[in-house]
Order: structure tokens, then sequence, then C-alpha cells
């Protein structure tokens, strides 16, 4: 089995942060301290553990700019596990660049209008992760398959894969949907066009 997994650093870049695993680069820098950021919590995907890396970086980038550096190089991603918990440290060493050339984009944050967590009869559902392979959702009690097309909809999660877990029930998804719009329990091995269930067919 492969898994393969793409670590975006776009949350640098776009800031104008020059980002690079090299312990060096030919470039007129001054250094300005090490970067040492942990990030726990974790989602099982098939047989791997993945975290949400982007926050991270977000952080890092923030950080990064608040100190004045504009680079950071000799970086490395580890993960590890303790105390029950998974996590990834990420370091590196802080530079600022003499004459960047990369520049920061005229960066308008644009706010996110796609919901992160809705209420269905009374019981929550929160997106833990969004990856270009799929939308892990938690809620806090099982949800039938009518609550979890309405799920879809309000969270406009359509033509997206989705796997859902139940809050603190271990690592396991209870139901999910395909990208092409089939509800499936994977408890009973139900199957059914989403479709289907919205209508209450």
């Amino acid at each position: 089995m492969t898994i393969t997994e793409f670590r975006d650093y776009t949350p640098f870049t776009e800031r104008g942060i020059l980002v690079t695993e090299a312990n060096n680069v030919n470039l007129d820098y001054t250094p300005l301290g090490s970067v040492v950021s942990m990030t726990q919590g974790a989602v099982r995907n098939l047989m791997s553990y993945t975290i949400n890396l982007n926050e991270a970086f977000e952080s890092i980038a923030e950080e990064l700019i608040k100190k004045g550096a504009n680079g950071l190089i000799n970086l490395s991603i580890s993960p590890g596990y303790s105390n029950n918990m998974y996590y990834m440290t990420v370091t590196g060493m802080a530079i600022h660049i003499k004459n960047n050339p990369l520049k920061p984009e005229k960066h308008k944050k644009v706010v996110d209008k796609t919901f992160s967590e809705c209420v269905i009869d009374g019981i929550k559902a929160l997106i833990i992760e969004r990856r270009p392979s799929g939308v892990f959702v938690s809620t806090d009690k099982k949800m039938t398959s009518v609550q979890i097309a309405q799920l879809v909809e309000k969270l406009q999660l359509s033509n997206k894969a989705v796997q859902i877990f139940l809050a603190n029930g271990g690592d396991k998804a209870y139901a999910g949907i395909t990208d092409n719009g089939y509800y499936i329990n994977y408890e009973t091995k139900e199957f059914i066009e989403l479709s289907q269930i919205s209508s209450g067919n």
C-alpha cells in the first residue's frame, strides 16, 4: 500500500516567507532564532494518522512576521506519540533575508463561507479536517441517514467524500458519503443514493 501526502507551503509563500528544508541558502541573511512548534491531535486515515499541518503553518507564519523574519530554513517535520496522543513537531531557523526574491502576495484574507459546524436535531457535527481526498466530520451522537443528508447540505459537502466519526469514539468511521453522492453505513453495510434520502423516498 502506498499513501502519499502533500505538505503545502502556501501559508508561508503567500506571505513572502521563503521556506526550505535545506540547512542554508545562497542569500544574504541574518539568523533571528529557532522555531519549535508542536501540534497535537490526529485523525486516522486508512493505515496512517494525519495532523492538520496547515493550521500549524499558519501559526508559524504569523509568528515569523511578528519577529521580522521573511525566511525559514532547515525546516523539519517530525511525527510523534505520547500519552495516547499523536503530535507533529515543526522546527527550523527563522532568518531575515536582505533582498528576498519572494514577494508577499497582496494578501486579502477571504472569509471562508464554508461552514465548519452545525447542529441537527440536537446533535452537534464538526468538521475536524479537510483534505484533497475528503472531509472528516465528528458528531457527538450517531446520526441517522436522514440527519447525515441534512448535515451534507448544511455544511456544503456535496460532491465531496466524507468520513463521519463519533466524537471520542475511536478512529473508525461509522458512516460516510461518497463523492458521487451515496450514503454508506459502515456498520449495517447500507448503501443509498443521497438524493433518495433527501427526498424521503
